[in-house]
């Protein structure tokens, strides 16, 4: 069934479950591990800001059976330089960046996708909450 603005409607006599509850993991301020799952191109709301966002996977956490291992997101604007922040985690992972002029999205999952690395995180208040974050300017490879 679906509602005047096209949304969906589960109706009522439906059996199927469409969310489980999963225990969320707390991570902790300090020092941690992890490893780089995914690169995602975006694009900030306004269109005025591209960047690449870094998934990372904490794993040095105890996960409760059936929950998932935690992520954080790391974001870092489209600019390239030796001393842009992208251009700064490209040489801690050891890629030369003088090498070419442009790069694609393939290149950066080749250059970090499943790296480990160390960093710390922080906590950060805003008007919508208060998020975990990790410190870019931390982030080690192991």
């Amino acid at each position: 069934m679906k509602e005047k603005n096209n949304i969906d409607i589960i109706d009522a006599g439906d059996d199927k479950p469409i969310v489980t509850r999963k225990d969320i993991v707390d991570i902790s301020i300090g020092k941690h591990e992890g490893k780089i799952g995914g690169i995602t191109r975006m694009t900030s709301e306004d269109g005025q800001f591209v960047y690449l966002d870094f998934n990372v996977m904490v794993i040095d956490v105890e996960v409760p059976k059936g929950s998932d291992i935690p992520v954080l997101r790391m974001g870092f604007p489209l600019n390239l330089s030796s001393k842009s922040g992208l251009g700064v985690l490209m040489q801690k992972a050891g890629f030369d960046i003088s090498k070419k002029n442009s790069y694609s999205i393939n290149d950066f999952r080749k250059v970090f996708l499943n790296r480990k690395i160390v960093f710390l995180v922080d906590e950060q208040k805003t008007d919508k909450g208060t998020f975990t974050n990790i410190l870019r300017d931390t982030v080690k490879f192991v």
